[in-house]
């Protein structure tokens, strides 16, 4: 290797591009994350065949059926847009999150989680006494986003009343499970 071709091509490197290129990258990993497991990501999945069939024809030179996949590509914005309306409108929510930029249950502030783990405990006490069973799953690396996408999302607090008042037999949610997050 000729090391003053390597050092040429340093001389004209400049730090933006990296840092563009990192963004970007970045951004298809968290993108793809979101849609990794659901529809979105069958139709990802569709779309990439798609266009490998695309190269294909033109490779093999089938001009009929290269002309016919290549029509369809002005109305692929627009076909977009509609197949992955839920999906945006989700990802939207989830890029507003501190989760979808690295914050996680594993991150939250040390009071937080003390808060969190004592108002658990202390319910988990009470239901033990009355001998009530409760499912509490504690999301951390793995997404739980369709199970919790089947249920009803209280978006509050864990807290000992809460909690208590969800796996109280008399109430509808009891036979369910809580996903803190």
């Amino acid at each position: 290797m000729d090391w003053t071709h390597v050092l040429s091509v340093l001389k004209g490197f400049d730090y933006r591009v990296a840092i563009d290129i990192l963004a970007v990258s970045w951004l298809i990993y968290r993108l793809l994350l979101l849609a990794k497991g659901t529809r979105a990501w069958q139709i990802i999945i569709g779309l990439t065949i798609f266009f490998i069939a695309v190269v294909v024809s033109e490779w093999l030179g089938l001009l009929s059926l290269n002309w016919l996949l290549r029509q369809a590509f002005p109305l692929g914005p627009v076909a977009l847009v509609i197949l992955f309306l839920p999906e945006l409108r989700h990802a939207l929510e989830e890029f507003g999150r501190p989760r979808f930029w690295g914050r996680s249950l594993g991150l939250l502030a040390r009071e937080q989680m003390t808060d969190m783990v004592d108002a658990v405990v202390a319910a988990v006490s009470t239901l033990s006494v009355k001998r009530i069973g409760a499912l509490i799953v504690f999301e951390r690396n793995t997404g739980l986003d369709d199970i919790v996408e089947t249920g009803t999302v209280l978006n509050a607090e864990a807290s000992q009343a809460l909690l208590c008042t969800i796996f109280y037999k008399g109430t509808p949610l009891h036979d369910g499970a809580v996903v803190i997050r």
